[in-house]
């Protein structure tokens, strides 16, 4: 009888099971000729796509930030708020992936994080989203002070919330 790691001298000529593949002779891929100059080098050489940090937050011309107070917004709303501000190119897809996350949506809270909190979701409950960023901002800055990319993405959603409660606000205050 064999051991675990023992092949028989039937087996030793094929290749083990889990081998990796050969190595590809070919190069690796390369973008399109239109899509180069769209890319930009990071500065470890890897590419990224304009979409990314290099971009982030610049609005596309003529596409207005949408309109929402984000002091009396709920979780839906919320949502739904980060997925046009992502469209319109307001957020990154990181940010937008950040701000559209509302546990509360999700059918088993209450079985889930409800219990542990002793709190049921109330996802229709307005609450002020632009404090509740303060705070996680002020919670990252004291437990993980050295993820500044992740501070940078709280900071930019904080402004781009202000600034679609502000633009909501304006366009409240001349009905």
């Amino acid at each position: 009888m064999l051991g675990l790691f023992q092949t028989s001298s039937r087996a030793a000529g094929r290749a083990a099971p889990f081998a990796p593949p050969p190595a590809s002779p070919r190069a690796p891929l390369q973008p399109a000729p239109h899509q180069a100059a769209a890319l930009k080098l990071r500065r470890d050489g890897a590419r990224r796509s304009p979409s990314s940090a290099a971009t982030r937050g610049t609005a596309r011309p003529g596409l207005p930030i949408p309109r929402l107070d984000a002091r009396l917004a709920n979780p839906r709303q919320i949502g739904e708020l980060s997925m046009e501000l992502y469209l319109a190119g307001w957020l990154s897809f990181e940010e937008s992936s950040l701000l559209g996350f509302q546990p509360e949506l999700h059918p088993e809270y209450d079985r889930t994080i409800g219990a542990l909190t002793g709190e049921p979701a109330e996802p229709d409950r307005p609450r002020d989203f632009i404090s509740l960023w303060q705070d996680r901002r002020a919670f990252e800055l004291r437990h993980n002070p050295g993820d500044f990319v992740l501070h940078q993405r709280i900071e930019r959603i904080i402004s781009v919330l202000i600034a679609a409660s502000s633009s909501f606000s304006a366009v409240s205050a001349a009905a």
